[in-house]
C-alpha cells in the first residue's frame, strides 16, 4: 500500500506562500519599530513643551517615524536574508547577537542622521548643517540614542533566532502556550 503524498505545489504556490511569508514579517516587523519610534518621539515632543518649547512639527516627527520604521523593517529583513545569523547547535547566542545587533545599531544611528538631514530641509535648512542636530550635536546624547536603539533592535534580534532556531509553531507554544 502507497501513501498518497497529496497535491504537488507548485513553483508559483512556493512563491505566492515565501511572498506572502515575507509581507507578514515586514508588516510585522514594521509595526514594531513604528511603536518604538513613535514612543521616541512622543517622549522627544513631550520633553518640549515640559521646558517650554512650542514643538511645531509633530507631524513630521510622526510621519518619520513611520517612515524609519518601514526603511529599517526592510534592511533588517534584507539583511536577515543575506546575511543570517549563524547558530550552530551547542554554541552560544551572544556572540553572533551582539555582532549583529551592533551592525543594525549603526544602521539606525545613521537613519537618525539621514531624518535630521530631511528635517532641515523641510526647514530651508542646509541638508548637511541640519545633520549637526541630532542628538544636539552631542556624543554623549548620541551615545545614549545608540544604546536606546540597540535594546530595541537586540530584542528583535533575539525573538529572531529563537524563531529560527525552534521554529514558528515552537515559538508560538512557548510565547502563548498550548493551543
Amino acid at each position: 500500500m502507497t501513501s498518497n503524498p497529496g497535491p504537488e505545489i507548485t513553483r508559483f504556490d512556493k512563491i505566492k506562500q515565501g511572498l506572502f511569508h515575507e509581507a507578514k514579517k515586514f508588516l510585522a516587523v514594521s509595526i514594531y519599530f513604528a511603536m518604538w519610534f513613535f514612543s521616541i518621539s512622543l517622549i522627544t515632543k513631550m520633553s518640549l513643551i515640559q521646558s517650554g518649547v512650542e514643538p511645531t512639527e509633530i507631524i513630521y516627527s510622526f510621519s518619520f517615524a513611520v517612515i524609519r520604521a518601514l526603511i529599517v523593517a526592510k534592511f533588517l529583513i534584507t539583511a536577515e536574508l543575506l546575511f543570517p545569523m549563524r547558530i550552530e547547535s551547542g554554541q552560544p547566542l551572544l556572540y553572533p547577537l551582539i555582532k549583529h545587533s551592533l551592525i543594525y545599531t549603526a544602521f539606525l544611528i545613521f537613519m537618525g542622521f539621514v531624518e535630521k538631514g530631511f528635517e532641515g530641509l523641510l526647514h530651508r535648512e542646509n541638508f548637511f548643517e541640519a545633520l549637526q542636530h541630532f542628538g544636539h550635536g552631542d556624543p554623549k546624547v548620541i551615545a545614549s540614542i545608540a544604546f536606546m536603539y540597540w535594546l530595541i533592535v537586540v530584542h528583535y534580534l533575539f525573538y529572531s533566532a529563537l524563531e529560527s532556531r525552534f521554529g514558528v509553531v515552537e515559538m508560538r507554544k512557548i510565547l502563548f502556550g498550548n493551543k
